[in-house]
């Protein structure tokens, strides 16, 4: 049998300002032109087309019942025992606790708030 564990990383506002502020190479800007006139424009404009991007995601997965994670540039480590977290509790939901040879499997219900770091 396969499980697939369905979810959603996301990042707050914050956290995309810091990676693209982070991580923009200041030569792309020109490969942007529609975006605006200098680097600046450009960057300000992508960051707001991500965040409507990842609103738009986030609520469509909301809407499916899959769970948000809310990633952190600054805590990888705490970001990925979250995932994994995430991952074993929709893995449990699906197989059940345990395989206690006649006991009832007990149904597991995800909580559909974000989970955040």
């Amino acid at each position: 049998n396969m499980i697939f564990a369905m979810f959603t990383l996301s990042a707050e506002e914050p956290e995309h300002d810091v990676f693209l502020d982070n991580h923009w190479l200041s030569d792309t800007w020109q490969e942007y032109p529609a975006l605006g006139s200098n680097r600046t424009e450009v960057r300000d404009e992508f960051k707001r087309n991500l965040g409507r991007l990842d609103r738009h995601i986030c609520d469509k997965s909301k809407s499916l019942d899959i769970p948000v994670i809310n990633v952190s540039v600054h805590s990888f480590g705490e970001t990925l025992d979250l995932l994994h977290t995430t991952v074993m509790e929709l893995i449990e939901a699906e197989v059940g606790e345990g395989d206690g040879g006649g006991e009832e499997e007990d149904e597991k219900q995800l909580p559909l708030e974000d989970k955040k770091i």
